[in-house]
C-alpha cells in the first residue's frame, strides 16, 4: 500500500516529505526509494531505530528518523512539501490536534495525505483492540477518530480521495479547513 500511496501523492526525487507516526515505514521507505528527502517520525524510539536500520540496509541515505509525538511536532512551520500518515494520525487520541500539526509543518501549496482504516466504530478488530487498550490505560485513548471529525459530508473538487471511507473524507475536509488556503 505504501508504494501505491506515494505514487498517488506524486512523490518524486527531491521533495521534502514528513511521515507522521511512521511505524515500520511503509510510506517512508517507498518515498525514499523514489528519491524524496524523508523525515520519518514516531512516538516510539524503537520503531524509528528499526526503520532507520531498514533504510540503511537499502542504502537510503535520504531518509532520516526522529522520535517525537505527532500531537506536538518539534519541527518548523511550513517545512515540508508533503506530510503523510498511513494508519497513524487517524488513531491518535486527539485526531484534530494531530492533523493540525501536519498542516502546520506543510508548505503553502503542499499536500497532506491521510491513509486511514475508516471509522473505528466500523472496524471490528480495531474496536476490540481500542476497547482493550482503553480498559488498560483509560487516559491513552480518549475518543475515536470518527468522533473527532466534522459531521458534514460536503463535496469539494479540491479534495481528492481515492477509495476513501466517509471518515477519511471528513479528515480531508478538516485538513482543508485547517490549512485555510486552497489545496
Amino acid at each position: 500500500l505504501g508504494e501505491e500511496v506515494v505514487e498517488m501523492a506524486g512523490v518524486r526525487r527531491g521533495i521534502q516529505m514528513l511521515d507522521v507516526a511512521a511505524g515500520s515505514g511503509a510510506l517512508s521507505l517507498a518515498a525514499g526509494r523514489r528519491g524524496a528527502h524523508v523525515l520519518a517520525t514516531d512516538i516510539s524510539p524503537l520503531m524509528v531505530e528499526r526503520l532507520l536500520a531498514r533504510a540503511r540496509a537499502e542504502g537510503l541515505a535520504n531518509l532520516a528518523t526522529r522520535a517525537m509525538d505527532g500531537h506536538a511536532l518539534d519541527l518548523d512551520d511550513e517545512s515540508f512539501d508533503l506530510t503523510a500518515s498511513q494508519n497513524g494520525v487517524s488513531l491518535f487520541p486527539d485526531v484534530a490536534r494531530g492533523l493540525a500539526e501536519m498542516v502546520r509543518v506543510t508548505r503553502a501549496g503542499g499536500r497532506v495525505v491521510i491513509v486511514c482504516f475508516g471509522s473505528i466504530r466500523d472496524a471490528e478488530l480495531l474496536t476490540f483492540f481500542t476497547g482493550a487498550i482503553r480498559a488498560l490505560v483509560p487516559a491513552l485513548v480518549t475518543r475515536s477518530a470518527a468522533r473527532a471529525m466534522p459531521r458534514e459530508s460536503a463535496s469539494s473538487p479540491r479534495i481528492r480521495c481515492s477509495a476513501a471511507t466517509e471518515p477519511c473524507w471528513r479528515a480531508a475536509i478538516l485538513v482543508a479547513r485547517l490549512i485555510g488556503r486552497s489545496m
